[in-house]
């Protein structure tokens, strides 16, 4: 994949995310859950922040759900309207979830802000990460505004094939800790 900026690196990566089969997307969810579910940052985790899917990224509803169902202190990102900010909300059910900002799932606004601690673990999205643990996100710039502030472990989910050498990361970037794939898990060089 030649490109020169971060602009043409987003759509030829939306571009090839948006080609993937379902029975890939299905394994690599699979394999992504097996691999989080025995993880320490996980088990040890006093809460959990976690994004909820749309069809085309790396499925977190296994997981979200399996959370819930075993009594974890969940949390999903709100974005707050007119910025790129984002708060996590507490999510006790998935019915605490409703259609809201780009269309995502995001908790009501009745449920409650969370404040979160080094044992915290934010499972992070992305279109890709790089070796060093920068991501290419949508563009907007939420997660490095959150990650600034968020004293916690930073977990990054992507597919094998967009993990890259370079994501064209500029000053306001903040890496992730960890990066999971369907096949491996990765410590950033840093």
């Amino acid at each position: 994949m030649q490109v020169s900026n971060k602009q043409e690196l987003r759509k030829s990566l939306l571009d090839r995310r948006s080609k993937l089969s379902g029975a890939f997307r299905e394994e690599a969810a699979e394999a992504i859950f097996r691999k989080i579910e025995k993880l320490p940052a996980y088990t040890l985790a006093d809460k959990l922040l976690i994004y909820v899917s749309n069809e085309q990224e790396l499925s977190t509803r296994r997981l979200l759900s399996y959370a819930l169902d075993t009594g974890r202190e969940v949390y999903c990102p709100r974005c707050v309207p007119g910025g790129n900010d984002m708060v996590f909300r507490r999510v006790r059910s998935l019915s605490d979830l409703k259609k809201g900002s780009f269309g995502l799932l995001e908790p009501d606004m009745t449920c409650e802000a969370g404040s979160f601690t080094d044992q915290s673990l934010c499972v992070t999205p992305a279109l890709a990460f790089d070796r060093q643990g920068y991501r290419i996100g949508y563009g907007r710039g939420y997660y490095d505004k959150f990650f600034c502030t968020f004293p916690g472990i930073k977990l990054g989910l992507c597919y094998e094939g967009f993990l890259l050498d370079d994501v064209f990361r500029d000053g306001s970037d903040v890496p992730v800790d960890v990066i999971m794939t369907e096949k491996k898990l990765v410590y950033p060089d840093k």
